[in-house]
C-alpha cells in the first residue's frame, strides 16, 4: 500500500489503536497494513448459512456490546449465576435438567448460555425484545429475559 491510501488507513487505523508504529515511526513495526477487497462473504454459524452484500459489510456500525462483552459475561455468570440458570425454564420441560448455565456471548440482539447436566450439554440462544444500543437498555432486556423465566417457572 502506498501514497494517500496508506496515509488514509493509517489514520484509520490510528483511531482504534493510536500507536507510532502504524505510521512508521519506531523503525521496524509492530503492525502492518494490509488492503483486503472483498468480493463474496457468507456467514455461517449455528443458525445457518447466509450471503451478506460486501457494501452492507462496510457500511455496518459495530454492535455495542463487543467492547464490553468480557467484563458483561463475567458479571452475569459471577452475580446473577442463579438467573442464569433460571433462563432454561423458557426452553420447556424437556431441557429442565441443566443443573449449570454459563453465560457464553451477548450482542445487542441477545444471550448465548450453555447448560450442562447428566453428562451432555447445549447451547441456547435467548433474543431481547428489541436490540439494544447501550448498557442500560441491556439492563432492561436483561430483566425482560429473567421475569420472562420467572414467569414460565411459576406456570
Amino acid at each position: 500500500m502506498r501514497g494517500d491510501d496508506r496515509a488514509a488507513c493509517a489514520a484509520l487505523l490510528a483511531e482504534r489503536r493510536p500507536v507510532g508504529e502504524l505510521l512508521g515511526l519506531h523503525g521496524r513495526p509492530s503492525f502492518v497494513m494490509l488492503r483486503l477487497e472483498v468480493g463474496e462473504i457468507s456467514v455461517d454459524d449455528l443458525w445457518g448459512a447466509e450471503h451478506v452484500d460486501p457494501e452492507d459489510l462496510a457500511t455496518a456500525e459495530p454492535d455495542p456490546m463487543v467492547n464490553h462483552e468480557t467484563e458483561l459475561l463475567q458479571h452475569l455468570a459471577a452475580a446473577h449465576r442463579d438467573r442464569i440458570a433460571d433462563l432454561c425454564a423458557l426452553l420447556g420441560p424437556r431441557e429442565s435438567a441443566a443443573a449449570t448455565a454459563v453465560p457464553l456471548a451477548l450482542d445487542r440482539l441477545g444471550l448465548r448460555v450453555r447448560f450442562t447436566g447428566d453428562g451432555s450439554s447445549f447451547d441456547a440462544r435467548f433474543d431481547f425484545p428489541a436490540p439494544v444500543r447501550d448498557v442500560c437498555e441491556l439492563r432492561r432486556a436483561m430483566h425482560h429475559l429473567f421475569a420472562a423465566a420467572g414467569h414460565q417457572g411459576v406456570s
